[in-house]
């Protein structure tokens, strides 16, 4: 039986998107990235910078609409807590929703799990646009259900009397420490992947991992860095270079950006992985990302061990 939500019902759902064990992201009703819980703890309300997918139709060497794919947030808008940048309350939402920039007015959740779909409507967007997302579940394989992916699809209906490329932009921030981040574009066994790793960073800290990006489509364009900049600088340019004709066009930083890491307003650094698709009159184009993370580290955050290597004497810890 699957489950249609739209409307006010979209607004508390949070579809889970991981392998069994790995932790998992929540897709919510409108379709944004929330509740990062991948770092091996509870993170109900955590957020991952600017990540999200946006979408851009372009016909005949001119662009006919761009937006982020996902609806309207839903309400208070007063402003909400976070736990990595000053509280808003009062201010609006953070701007990493996304919640100023064009997104769609229509969206219907559909979901039968493991299966989640976002579908997508509006006046301005040629065609229709839909985000299909899916764990890795398969029965009696506990292995690969246990992968710590996120699959998704993004579709494209051209319903107007010429072909038009579409193209579906995954941006992810990389979560590692602020200042000590490395992004790297990798095509590999046919897949075109974005890695984005911590140079130099302990293997054995709580927060030691990486996160990988990919596609297999055939037309990709990416961005390793979007621009440094504090405020609303990085997505401001981002927007211009997604909202321009033709593929992104990388920008690359050499240095992991350590000497920013004092000034609060700058965001952690983001990569953007567009693929294309061109879709004849009247046909549907598909593209394929697969988001994976890999956090090794478990520490019980909630009762840390006390215990060290003196075994216990003279009382200066407790003993095992």
């Amino acid at each position: 039986m699957k489950f249609v939500y739209e409307d006010p019902k979209t607004r508390q759902i949070s579809f889970p998107l991981g392998g069994i064990g790995s932790g998992c992201i929540g897709l919510a009703g409108n379709g944004q990235l929330v509740d990062w819980e991948i770092f091996n703890h509870p993170g109900k309300g955590a957020s991952n910078g600017f990540s999200h997918i946006a979408v851009k139709a372009e016909a005949e060497g001119q662009v006919l609409d761009a937006r982020a794919l996902q609806g309207d947030m839903a309400p208070p808008y007063t402003g909400m807590y976070s736990s990595t940048h000053f509280s808003s309350y009062g201010f609006g939402p953070n701007r990493e929703t996304l919640v100023g920039m064009p997104h769609f007015r229509d969206v219907r959740f559909e979901a039968k799990f493991p299966f989640a779909s976002v579908l997508f409507g509006g006046e301005r967007f040629p065609g229709a646009a839909e985000l299909h997302a899916f764990n890795p579940f398969i029965p009696l394989n506990d292995f690969d259900s246990s992968l710590p992916v996120a699959l998704f699809e993004v579709r494209f209906h051209n319903d107007r009397d010429i072909p038009i490329r579409y193209s579906a932009c995954f941006t992810l921030c990389n979560p590692l420490p602020k200042g000590k981040t490395k992004n790297r574009y990798r095509f590999e066994n046919s897949l075109h992947m974005l890695h984005m790793t911590s140079p130099g960073q302990n293997p054995d800290d709580a927060g030691y991992g990486d996160m990988t990006l990919a596609t297999d489509c055939s037309d990709v364009s990416y961005q390793e860095y979007w621009y440094r900049g504090g405020w609303f600088d990085n997505l401001s340019v981002f927007w211009r270079d997604f909202n321009a004709c033709g593929p992104l066009v990388n920008r690359r930083y050499e240095s992991t950006g350590e000497g920013d890491v004092q000034n609060p307003y700058f965001n952690a650094d983001l990569g953007s992985l567009c693929a294309a698709v061109e879709v004849r009159p009247g046909c549907t184009g598909t593209v394929r990302f697969v988001m994976s993370w890999n956090f090794p580290n478990y520490v019980n955050t909630w009762n840390p061990d006390k215990r060290c290597d003196c075994g216990g004497e003279d009382g200066c810890c407790e003993k095992p």
